[in-house]
Formats: structure tokens, C-alpha cells, sequence
């Protein structure tokens, strides 16, 4: 009985006295069962047994709900004694089939409220547990220019991440924020929104579960081909704290490294790779050796129908027409898929003053000269061969095109 009344003594030592005195008064609770006669000894200690058992859950609350719980144990034994005095004064069967089935629909109460009792905790710890949301941090109210308040939010953006539970890692909220985030970052020269994003990371050593959380949002957003958001230059200082994180398997660091050679090359600022073609007329040229104040670079594939919706999109756009009747542009494109006889016969379907290319030999798909994961790929380079633009939606090219008119 002592064993079993057990877990009222897990109180804190300052409530020691009171598990005590709930001990003593169960125990005197449940005594009419020890009234029995000697035959029926065996009965009333089953009973007690079970009792105590049925009655444990309610053990088992917070300590918020443990008064609950000692009062429906000693109500509910308080109803049983007087049946169970009752029982044993008389001998007739009936008396006890009428014990009996009392018994039992006072047990069914017991489970029926243990249920719902558990029931209730769940859900309190599953409120409990959603409820650690991810909030942006605090800017100290010191900062009152508007400047200087995005400064400190973009540089402070994920302090509280490490605080949150991580049931949030695949939660909706995260990637929001993580959009947001990289739109920040976007109003930012490259390189101090890079140092940004190295410098959050660098918080995060500790949690690495979050740290590989925002990782992989950054390859889904800003490395995948298919990413509106796609920005490999953003993307590079992801890719370096995963390469020192030292968590990745063999494998995964080949893949990363190859990632990190294709964000690098050929970058903004830097000047694009040159490579010979083919040309419409038979004539072989170079990259270098096209001469116009901005060339927009196109590498395509004429059986692609994406490739034909963009590049019938560019044709049709009165910004890129005034431009090039101005000399102030010139497209180039260029089939890099080694099927000349397919380049023949779509070479001379462009617009007039595009210039078609072939690359014979495939070297800038085979080494790779330019990162070619999905088709078109659309650079946009300045007088001097430097890239402006790096695989760069139509979208984004035209408003830049725009404030180049003279």
C-alpha cells in the first residue's frame, strides 16, 4: 500500500508533511475493505489495488493540478467505504451483485476523468511548446533613423533563432523570414551583405541545427536555377560555413565545392570568361572580340520552349528595341549543345541585328565555362566584358536597361 501511494511523496521537501497526511487519510479511507471477513480478505486487497492503480494518473499532474487530483482520490474512495461497510454487514447475493456494479460504474468515472485529464496536459504542452515563436529582435529605441534601425535589424536578424524550439525548423514562419531576410540583404553592396550573412551564421555555431536549417533554405533559394530569388553571390558565404562546419560526409563536400567553384565564376564585377563561336555567316569569332557599349549574353536552346517565351518576350520589348536602335546594346546568342544541324536551322529566326553563335566544340558546356543549369542564361555585360548581370531574369534586366537611355 505504502509502495503504491509512492508517488505522493515526489513533492519538494516543503510539502513532504502534507503527502504524509494525504498518505494517512487513504489509508484510513480505504480501510473498510480490511472489515471483510477472513474469506474475504483476498477481495478487499484486490479492490485496494486496484483502486490505487486506476486512481495513480491523477498522480501525475502538475503540481498546479495536484490538489484536483487528491480530491477527486478522496472523495471517490469516500463514496466507496459506505458500500463497502454496507456490503460486508449482509450476506445476501443480491447485495453484492448491486457492490459489485456500483464498483465498477465508480471505476469507469475514474478512467473516463483520468482520460480526459491526460488529454488536457497534452494539449497545454503542445500550446506551450508552439507558442516559442521566431520574432525579429528589438531595435533599441536610441536608434531613431531610418537608415541606422535597418542597419541593426539586418545585422541582428536571427539573434533570437537560437531561443526558439526546434519543431519550428520546417515551420512556414521560418522560411518567410528567411525571404525577408535575403531581400535586406539585396539593398546592400555584395560584399558587406555577405559579411552580414558571415557574421550571422557565426552566432549560430551553437545551435547547428538551425545553422543547416538556413543553409538549406539558401540553396533552394538562392543557388536552384528555378529560385526567382536566385543570387549565388549571396549564396556563397552558406556554402563556405557548411564547408567549415565540418558536419559533411565526403560527398557532400565534393557537391559543395562544385557549388562554390560555379557561384564564383564568373561573378559581377569580374570579367566574363571569353570563348570563340561560330557565327551565321561562317565566320568564327570571340566573346572579347564583340564590340558593344552593354552586350546581353543569351545561352540557349532553340527546342527549349521556355528559351522561345523569354527570348520572344526580349524581342518584343520596346526598351531593348530603342536601345539597339541607338547602338546602345547588342544581343549575342549562343546554342551550346554540339547539334549544329538543329543550330542551322533556327539561326537565322532572331531578330534582325542579334547576333547567332555556335559553340563547335562544346567547350563551355564541357569545362564548364558558364553555369548552364538551366536554360536561357542571361548575362548582361558592360563595354569592357564585365558582368553586370549574372543569369538574371528578363524581369530584372529591363528596369536597369531603362535608366541606361540616353
Amino acid at each position: 500500500m505504502l509502495f503504491l501511494l509512492s508517488p505522493f511523496t515526489i513533492f519538494s521537501e516543503d510539502r513532504m508533511r502534507l503527502g504524509i497526511k494525504i498518505q494517512a487519510s487513504l489509508l484510513f479511507l480505504l480501510s473498510p475493505f480490511t472489515i471483510f471477513s477472513e474469506d474475504r480478505m483476498r477481495l478487499g486487497i484486490k479492490i485496494q489495488a486496484s483502486l490505487l492503480f486506476l486512481l495513480s494518473p491523477f498522480t501525475i499532474f502538475s503540481e498546479d493540478r495536484m490538489r484536483l487530483g487528491i480530491k477527486i482520490q478522496a472523495s471517490l474512495l469516500f463514496l466507496l467505504s459506505p458500500f463497502t461497510i454496507f456490503a460486508t454487514k449482509q450476506n445476501n447475493g443480491w447485495m453484492k451483485e448491486i457492490y459489485r456494479y456500483i464498483s465498477c460504474a465508480i471505476c469507469i468515472v475514474i478512467l473516463l476523468l483520468t482520460s480526459i485529464s491526460c488529454r488536457e496536459n497534452k494539449r497545454t504542452d503542445r500550446r506551450s511548446i508552439t507558442s516559442k515563436t521566431f520574432s525579429l529582435p528589438d531595435i533599441p529605441p536610441i536608434i531613431g533613423e531610418a537608415n541606422e534601425r535597418k542597419n541593426y535589424l539586418t545585422a541582428h536578424y536571427w539573434d533570437n533563432l537560437a531561443q526558439c524550439d526546434t519543431i519550428l525548423l520546417q515551420d512556414e514562419s521560418i522560411e518567410q523570414a528567411f525571404v525577408h531576410y535575403i531581400a535586406l540583404q539585396e539593398e546592400y553592396p555584395t560584399e558587406i551583405a555577405q559579411l552580414h550573412i558571415t557574421n550571422s551564421l557565426q552566432k549560430m555555431k551553437t545551435s547547428s541545427a538551425w545553422q543547416k536549417r538556413l543553409i538549406d533554405l539558401a540553396e533552394y533559394y538562392l543557388f536552384d536555377a528555378g529560385s526567382p530569388l536566385m543570387n549565388e553571390s549571396l549564396y556563397i558565404p552558406f556554402a563556405e560555413c557548411a564547408l567549415a562546419g565540418g558536419r559533411l560526409d565526403a560527398y557532400q563536400q565534393d557537391q559543395m565545392h562544385y557549388r562554390l567553384e560555379i557561384a564564383h565564376r564568373n561573378q559581377p564585377g569580374s570579367q566574363a570568361t571569353d570563348f570563340q563561336f561560330l557565327r551565321a555567316d561562317g565566320h568564327k569569332s570571340s566573346l572579347h572580340q564583340t564590340q558593344a557599349p552593354q552586350l546581353l549574353l543569351v545561352f540557349y536552346d532553340p527546342e527549349c520552349q521556355n528559351c522561345q517565351a523569354i527570348l520572344e518576350d526580349l524581342a518584343s520589348n520596346s526598351i531593348l528595341q530603342r536601345l539597339q536602335n541607338q547602338n546602345c546594346i547588342k544581343v549575342l546568342m549562343i546554342y551550346t549543345e554540339g547539334d549544329e544541324a538543329i543550330w542551322q536551322a533556327h539561326k537565322n529566326h532572331h531578330p534582325k541585328g542579334w547576333i547567332s553563335g555556335f559553340d563547335q566544340n562544346e567547350k563551355i558546356k564541357q569545362k564548364p565555362l558558364y553555369d548552364l543549369r538551366a536554360m536561357p542564361s542571361i548575362y548582361l555585360l558592360d563595354a569592357d566584358k564585365k558582368v553586370i548581370f549574372k543569369d538574371i531574369l528578363p524581369e530584372k534586366i529591363i528596369p536597369y536597361l531603362e535608366k541606361t537611355i540616353p
